[in-house]
């Protein structure tokens, strides 16, 4: 099984455990002790992480907040205002100032920088009012400064009251006389919107809105009734669990229970406090609700026992930190009622829809509190329909949210939405749990930040153990199933079922409902049983619709009912020697099991099941014989029998655990569960299967309530009335299952019934799934039981190959700020440099910088005197009537300058590179006495960071969306394209770097001749815009300066895994060496293609002795390969990746040169350990193939301009200005 870590590029997690399945003569007396002894040996390289996750239990621990702490810092003292009452608190904010110079958590994620922003200001504002760490305020001002910016960025993740709260302080801060040096702008923007915030839900003066404004109450301060405030103070002497909004409180009103509040959390926490506290309780359920869905609760049992003991205790007593909070209440009522506590709905019965929009959460629009409310109200007992009104409007208001893609929540966006999107696409009642537990694992957070005002994280909690345990977990229950699977295989074949030609082969489709339902690998035994009566009632189900004569029917019956001394004279035909032989020796067999796991004989009861079964089948085809029309009562009391769930499941049973006396298989409970089960899956197939079984001509319980129901007139009626029974069924079995009170069933048995109600859910939740079995089994069956050879697929397609965009897309789209360009009599001409995509990026940033300036762009004149001698224009390169048209909203551009001003002076100016906003600002003086300002380099002259989102954003369309290549180069690089993918189906985009001037400028010669090496020393020696000449060769390749000689690219390429049938696409120019370097890397990979072989010599006729055109080819087949690998990072290597991350993080693999020259080395030598080489590669690549990351800055220790030098180029990874996470990110299957 493959599966991938859910925030990070796809990885294979550890292969499954090999397992094996001990035989029946091996089991013990009691079998549960050697399962489950087998199950621990597999996990013993997990018990550390077991015991991890256990310690986790014993106390709640979370990370203080910075933004909290400088609240209570400023709470003065009573008796000396002049002075802080928790001096502790000051000290605190002067010891834990970060290296940049902000307040907050170290790892802090990209989208939280108004989160910093806010604790930041607040620690000033506390450190100011006290009139101390005078260095730490001029520090943490420049960080707000730097980054004020991103106050008004939407693309940034909002905490609860940043609008109001930061403006508040920001004015709170100037009247402190703090000097923030912002721009009258860019504070106005901030304080609109904190009006607007304020103004919205003015009107309605909702209850609310009330509760928001005293929870944000800091940053209102004096505008607040702070007496009207105090209502909402808790038992526990806080406001909302709030410590900056009872500081805030406590400053204003000397209320002593508050103080005593925020003391208790200094004596807890040491010096600091944490954003919210108490929350034990929902921390706690968090962790009860992961360990659930990811499938390895099962191995916490006394950890979770205990934690529900005290939310229960907790409920009874009406606890506030329940009651006062929705997404606890919400999920403290499922988990509870889930594990049988007895627990009343009415506490929930207060949120409907407008009772929720006059809460808090409600005024929030806070998609966590209504998630949890939507995945409660499926736990409805009858009786409860107010809980369907809850799943109505919030799946509605949830659906909302998700197409509008922004979620507030106490998660960030990509967190919450996938979890929404699941739990919108898959009830829980028609879900099977490994299924849910896979999905789980895929989606699954390791990362536990939560955001209130403030960002935290539960200390004591490491979800990268969750993740990693249930990986394992799933993989050693994997290693059995497979086993099993094959072994169901052998057993059909032993009994010759096969040989059956009337009867449906499903045994993969019946294994999977038993794998996915009793999935721990010590319910083998049940699984098997599962199993096997699923394939003999299909068989059976078969025979007596199709596939045998009335007189095979019968003998089969009156085989059963003798059962004892059958002999071959009294079977009537070869059919039914292999069904009634089939079915006694799997008796007989579970018969002999269960004696292990029961101490009794069972096997007349199973024979009593299968006997009642095939009466009832029976009974229904006498029935359709005689064209009989049953009464409803008659239908139903047959109908819920002859579903041939009884088989499946009643055997089952006594392989879960518990010991199951005649009097409770005999018990009412007993046969409720039974009938209420096969009710739901009976009815469920004729609601799907009506329109298929009336063309047949056969009833069902549709058609017959249209012909004996009274108040049934039309199909539409009889439909809705069949689903309200369906609902009406689960829902009682659902209270029988989950309740405890006078149940005699054990709950592992009842479990059976309920989760045997979910696949039937499942499969007929939106056709007849039993019978559609080929649109069925491909959508669940691999889920869970991937060949070998699908598994090897996988492999090579996933890990090798890279697998879509990670959960990210592009987003260029202007902020509502952006105006569009206005015309202008200024202009500005461009002589670009450089080769094809030092051009482009160039050409880019003087769309940027004619913005900047509001000038109007004239068509740029390309490079026509480097290296490459290409005489082309910027029409045949590239389509510059879409680049004119593309970007007329945001520069005005034109081919050429107007004639009146083709012999006016012109400002020639040579840009300084790498500048900011405010150089191209003082720029805008060149106006006062030139109308054309002549630019006479391209190449980076616009800043990597620091620039305005509207300005990195128009670089990103400039160069993804407007600069497209001319119509000739784009057709045939979508040919060249369209042929490689019709050779192989996938391709690697090669640019080997090991052209004759690379080499030579970068005096790299390991490898070659004394005589290639001095023909490349002369090349060096006579250019003379060279200016390095001297060079040592071996020190350059020490430093990873040199490119990877072909030899070395095939190496590592083989190293990582890719296999010699690999198509390997060749986008280079003329390689130093020819055909004799082609050799070295042929040796690995026999497949190289050039464009040669791709296009037609008369196709490549036009773009010959053009080598920026010839180029701009090898660019489309690079950007569109399912793998890009440079040996060298150059210009070309940069744009292509940059590109690749926009469209959505493609594979893009960069060689860590440095190190692979001391493991080539070192493997030259005979030093490397043989099979050590493809390991160390890989672990040394991990992170270096393309996946999500910030850009990087510069190195540290780089003084003055040479830092901009070590900056990644905005070009080689536009993340984040130009990359938003996805609203859904896509499942990689």
């Amino acid at each position: 099984m493959i599966l991938f870590h859910p925030n990070n590029p796809p990885l294979l997690l550890p292969k499954s455990i090999n397992i094996s399945t001990p035989s029946i003569s091996a089991v013990s007396s009691d079998p549960r002790v050697k399962m489950l002894k087998n199950t621990e040996n597999g996990l013993l390289r997990s018990n550390e992480t077991k015991e991890r996750i256990s310690e986790m239990f014993n106390k709640v621990e979370l990370s203080v907040s910075s933004y909290d702490t400088a609240w209570v810092a400023m709470v003065p003292s009573l008796n000396s205002p002049g002075s802080p009452y928790f001096p502790e608190c000051v000290k605190w904010l002067l010891e834990n100032q970060l290296p940049d110079g902000s307040w907050g958590l170290s790892q802090r994620h990209p989208f939280l920088v108004k989160d910093t922003l806010s604790s930041t200001l607040a620690s000033i504002l506390a450190l100011k009012k006290w009139n101390i760490g005078e260095e730490h305020v001029s520090k943490g001002l420049h960080y707000i400064r730097s980054n004020f910016i991103s106050a008004t960025d939407e693309t940034q993740h909002n905490p609860i009251g940043f609008d109001i709260i930061f403006p508040g302080m920001i004015e709170y801060a100037q009247e402190m006389g703090i000097n923030l040096h912002l721009a009258p702008t860019a504070l106005n923007s901030i304080l609109h919107k904190r009006d607007l915030e304020l103004m919205r839900g003015s009107a309605s003066n909702c209850e609310g809105r009330k509760l928001y404004l005293a929870y944000v109450s800091e940053g209102l301060r004096n505008s607040q009734d702070w007496k009207d405030i105090m209502k909402y103070q808790r038992k526990n002497g806080s406001l909302f669990n709030s410590p900056s909004t009872t500081a805030a409180a406590v400053a204003h009103h000397h209320e002593s229970s508050g103080l005593n509040y925020l003391r208790s959390l200094l004596e807890r926490y040491g010096n600091a406090v944490p954003t919210a506290y108490p929350l034990d309780i929902y921390t706690q359920l968090c962790m009860v609700d992961s360990l659930e869905s990811l499938g390895i609760s099962r191995h916490f049992k006394n950890e979770i026992k205990t934690v529900l003991d005290k939310t229960y205790s907790s409920w009874i007593m009406n606890d506030e930190e329940i009651f006062l909070n929705i997404a606890t209440c919400a999920m403290a009522f499922r988990i509870l009622r889930m594990h049988g506590y007895d627990i009343s709905s009415d506490a929930l019965a207060q949120f409907g829809e407008e009772g929720f929009s006059n809460t808090l959460e409600g005024y929030l629009n806070d998609t966590g509190a209504v998630l949890e409310l939507y995945r409660a109200s499926q736990f409805v007992f009858p009786d409860e329909l107010f809980l369907e009104e809850h799943k109505t409007w919030s799946s509605k208001i949830l659906k909302q949210e998700l197409s509008k893609g922004s979620m507030h929540a106490d998660r960030l966006f990509g967190s919450i939405s996938k979890e929404v999107d699941v739990s919108l696409s898959h009830s829980y009642y028609a879900n099977l749990q490994r299924l849910e537990n896979r999905r789980s694992v895929e989606h699954y957070n390791a990362d536990n930040l939560r955001i209130l005002k403030t960002s935290y994280r539960p200390t004591n909690v490491d979800n990268k153990d969750f993740l990693k345990f249930a990986v394992e977990d799933f993989n050693l229950c994997q290693s059995v199933q497979r086993k099993e699977l094959k072994q169901l295989e052998r057993w059909v074949e032993e009994n010759r079922l096969d040989k059956l030609k009337f009867a449906r082969q499903k045994q993969a489709y019946c294994y999977f409902s038993a794998a996915a339902t009793l999935f721990p690998p010590e319910l083998s035994d049940a699984r098997l049983s599962w199993a096997k009566n699923s394939v003999l009632t299909t068989v059976v189900d078969d025979f007596y619709d199709i596939g045998g004569s009335r007189e095979e029917l019968m003998n089969l019956i009156e085989l059963l009912e003798k059962w004892d001394g059958v002999s071959a004279t009294d079977i009537c035909s070869e059919q039914v020697e292999i069904v009634y032989n089939a079915i006694r020796n799997t008796i007989n067999e579970l018969g002999e099991k269960a004696f292990k796991w029961q101490q009794r004989d069972v096997t007349r009861h199973i024979v009593e099941v299968w006997l009642t079964l095939i009466k009832s089948m029976m009974k229904e085809t006498e029935s359709l014989e005689n064209n009989t029309v049953p009464t409803l009562d008659e239908y139903n009391t047959n109908a819920y029998v002859s579903f041939a769930l009884g088989p499946i499941v009643l055997p089952a049973l006594y392989f879960v655990g518990p010991h199951l006396s005649d009097e409770v298989i005999r018990s009412a409970e007993y046969h409720n569960l039974f009938r209420l089960m096969s009710t739901c899956g009976r009815n469920l197939n004729d609601f799907q299967g009506f329109k298929r079984e009336s063309k047949e001509g056969k009833l069902n319980g549709v058609s017959l309530l249209m012909i004996h129901d009274p108040a049934v007139n039309t199909e539409e009626e009889a439909m809705k009335k069949m689903r309200d029974i369906i609902d009406s069924c689960r829902r009682e079995l659902m209270q029988l299952v989950f309740q405890r009170n006078d149940s005699i069933v054990p709950r592992a048995c009842k479990d059976l019934f309920w989760n045997m109600c979910r696949v039937v859910h499942l499969f007929y939740a939106s056709n007849d799934g039993f019978t559609s079995v080929d649109q069925m089994i491909p959508e669940t069956e691999p889920k869970l039981l991937p060949s070998d050879e699908s598994q090897a697929e996988q492999l090579r397609d996933l890990e090798l190959l890279g697998a879509g965009n990670l959960g990210f897309h592009p987003c260029v789209k202007p902020t509502s700020r952006y105006k569009e360009a206005q015309e202008s009599n200024r202009y500005i001409t461009v002589r670009s440099n450089g080769g094809l995509n030092q051009m482009r990026t160039g050409i880019c940033d003087m769309v940027a910088v004619a913005r900047i300036m509001n000038a109007t762009l004239v068509i740029p004149q390309l490079d026509k005197k480097s290296f490459w001698r290409d005489s082309s224009k910027f029409s045949d390169i590239f389509d510059e009537l879409h680049f004119i048209t593309a970007l007329q909203k945001d520069v005005r551009i034109v081919k050429e300058l107007p004639k009146e001003l083709e012999s006016v002076p012109r400002a020639r100016k040579h840009f300084t590179s790498w500048s900011g906003l405010s150089y191209y600002e003082e720029m805008k003086h060149l106006w006062e006495d030139f109308q054309v300002i002549n630019v006479v380099k391209s190449d980076s002259r616009l800043a990597n960071n620091g620039l305005p989102l509207d300005i990195q954003r128009l670089r990103c369309r400039a160069l993804y969306h407007a600069l497209h290549f001319s119509p000739p180069i784009e057709s045939l690089g979508k040919k060249m394209v369209e042929r490689l993918r019709s050779r192989e189906g996938k391709y690697i985009a090669l640019h080997l770097r090991y052209e004759k001037d690379m080499l030579a400028f970068t005096g790299c010669t390991y490898g070659l001749t004394d005589g290639e090496a001095e023909e490349l020393r002369l090349m060096r020696e006579n250019i003379n815009h060279w200016k390095v000449k001297n060079i040592n060769s071996t020190e350059q390749r020490n430093e990873g300066l040199c490119p990877l000689t072909p030899k070395e690219v095939g190496i590592f390429l083989q190293a990582l895994g890719y296999p010699p049938s690999t198509l390997v696409y060749i986008a280079a120019g003329s390689i130093y060496g020819g055909e004799t370097r082609f050799s070295e890397l042929r040796r690995y990979f026999p497949k190289l293609i050039f464009k040669e072989s791709v296009a037609t010599l008369e196709e490549l006729k036009m773009f010959v002795n053009h080598a920026s055109q010839t180029a701009a080819l090898d660019y489309i087949v690079s950007v569109e390969s399912d793998v890009f690998v440079s040996s060298y990072s150059g210009n070309m290597a940069r744009a292509v990746e940059g590109h690749r991350r926009f469209l959505g993080h493609r594979k893009t693999i960069t060689p860590d040169r440095k190190r692979l020259v001391d493991v080539f080395d070192k493997m030259e030598r005979g030093e490397l350990q043989e099979g050590l080489l493809s390991s160390i590669v890989k672990q040394l690549h991990k992170n270096r193939q393309g996946g999500p990351r910030k850009r990087e800055g510069p190195l540290l220790g780089i003084k003055g301009r040479g830092r901009f030098k070590t900056e990644e180029s905005f070009y080689e990874n536009p993340y984040p200005e130009c990359i938003c996470r996805s609203k859904i990110r896509v499942a990689i299957p």
